[in-house]
């Protein structure tokens, strides 16, 4: 029994990459197809997580699922778990691999949905706890493809592709919740009486495109058989380098000691540890405009602002990819201006939302406006989290970009993605927390607060990457220099070898 039990073990804690290939292997090129290149596998990836967290993102948005008191205590359970799981989902997905580990992040978010729609306390805990576990494996998994799949100089693309497709799923979902609640125009007294906004055909059909998500998931292609080509036109592995300098497979417990290891020296990495502010506030003010769309709206125009939320994302992610992929401006001078570009747009947004927050006295007291109704018009708020939805793509998609500039290993990139996902989440989770006791007022001026602690050590890190860009490209031309001296000290001692032989043979 104790030799079955180490076999099993064994089986299971096996490298997540496939052994190396054989010389046949080494020397041929690989097969590309349709199929395992790197854009079809990112797209493939891309609607797993718009079927899972993005119908999620488009609930939770809607008022923070329909009841912000349910909702927030869901939250706080979620981003909780969420944020000690961080700490450890590295390990798991370097070793069963990213493509089954991501289907097991998948398995939370239709239980998500249906504690949303029983309504109950206790499941709303237990669902967020799940989701927390469940949500950490996918999103550590999902950046360490994200990272992996293209060369450096594309990664702004791929970013703002997946970003794309991914809010996609929020927007969708959200105009769905639109037309199903459309004939639903009660406002004020009239619409806050019961539990949900939302009605119970909202919850199923959400829960019936998250688990449609979780059986997509099983068309990915393991990293080590999706294709891509280089700059220079050859078409490779994405982690074929890696493959083929596996001599010694590790196994059992010295595998998960090497991924613990490798995720705790990522974790101290010096650039990672400044962008913790950074990283910090990138969902923490989650909890105020998700907050806001639930008291100062019924469902309908929660459902359509929502939308136009998730709308901006997209809108926001490729604005800024044609900022972080542009080819005539160095890369350090990129990360300055997109960051300092950020920046500004962060503080004008937020100064906007402090006069809707003071004008429409947003409080825990629910008006629920609607966009058509007899009451006060919802449209200038309606536009301010428009707005807001591109300071979200704009914190997120930079981050991203940012730290696959730190490595070229889709090991040590999830290490770098848990990190990021630790640090955001515990920013959620402290937001949600702290709301269930707090006024909007204060939550305000604390997401000002916290945005204006970041800049400085975020412009510190951008000043450490741009040395270590720098230094590379030194490298680089060094090696460049070094083969055109070895090539023309080639090229003069070939020549003098002919010049030598033609006077013997003239003699």
């Amino acid at each position: 029994a104790d030799s079955g039990f180490r076999f099993g073990l064994c089986f299971v804690l096996r490298p997540p990459l496939s052994p190396p290939p054989s010389a046949n292997m080494a020397v041929s090129a690989p097969e590309r197809s349709w199929y395992n290149d790197n854009l079809t596998q990112l797209v493939l990836m891309s609607l797993v997580v718009f079927a899972g967290p993005g119908m999620f993102n488009s609930l939770n948005s809607i008022g923070l699922g329909g009841d912000p008191t349910l909702g927030k205590i869901l939250n706080t359970a979620l981003y909780g778990t969420w944020m000690l799981t961080s700490s450890f989902a590295p390990t798991i997905v370097n070793i069963l691999g990213a493509k089954w580990t991501l289907l097991l992040g998948t398995l939370g978010y239709p239980v998500y949905s249906l504690a949303m729609y029983y309504h109950q306390r206790e499941w709303a805990i237990a669902a967020g706890v799940f989701l927390g576990l469940t949500a950490g494996l996918l999103w550590t998994a999902q950046g360490q493809l994200m990272m992996s799949y293209p060369e450096k100089s594309r990664v702004g693309r791929f970013v703002a592709i997946f970003w794309g497709i991914f809010n996609s799923g929020a927007v969708l979902g959200c105009l769905m919740s639109f037309s199903i609640n459309l004939g639903n125009s009660a406002e004020g007294q009239a619409a806050s009486s019961g539990g949900s906004a939302l009605s119970a055909t909202t919850y199923w059909t959400f829960f019936g495109i998250m688990c449609c998500g979780t059986a997509l998931s099983t068309l990915l292609l393991p990293l080590n058989r999706v294709t891509r080509t280089s700059a220079d036109g050859v078409v490779e592995f994405v982690v074929a380098d890696q493959t083929e300098t596996v001599s010694v497979k590790v196994t059992g417990m010295a595998l998960v000691s090497q991924e613990l290891s490798r995720t705790a020296n990522a974790f101290k990495h010096p650039t990672m540890l400044l962008l913790i502010p950074f990283m910090f506030y990138s969902n923490f003010f989650y909890e105020y405009h998700f907050g806001i769309i639930g008291v100062l709206f019924n469902g309908r125009t929660g459902s359509l602002t929502a939308a136009l939320y998730w709308l901006a994302q997209i809108l926001g992610s490729f604005v800024l990819q044609c900022c972080l992929d542009r080819e005539g401006m160095s890369k350090a001078r990129r990360m300055q201006c997109s960051f300092v570009g950020i920046v500004l747009y962060i503080a004008v947004t937020w100064i906007f939302g402090g006069y809707v927050q003071y004008s429409y006295g947003i409080s825990d007291e629910r008006q629920a406006l609607d966009f058509a109704g007899h009451a006060r018009s919802p449209l200038m708020a309606m536009g301010c989290l428009f707005l807001w939805g591109f300071v979200d793509s704009f914190v997120q998609v930079w981050s991203y970009w940012i730290m696959s500039q730190l490595s070229d290993e889709p090991e040590e990139l999830a290490c770098f993605t848990a990190f990021y996902k630790l640090w955001q989440n515990a920013g959620a989770f402290v937001s949600f927390l702290v709301g269930l006791h707090r006024s909007y007022v204060l939550s305000y001026w604390i997401n000002v607060a916290l945005i204006t602690i970041s800049i400085f050590p975020t412009f510190l890190a951008i000043r450490s990457v741009s040395r270590g860009v720098q230094g590379k490209g030194e490298e680089n031309l060094d090696s460049e220099s070094e083969e055109v001296q070895t090539q023309s000290e080639e090229n003069v001692d070939s020549e003098s070898e002919e010049v030598q032989t033609q006077a013997i043979a003239t003699v």
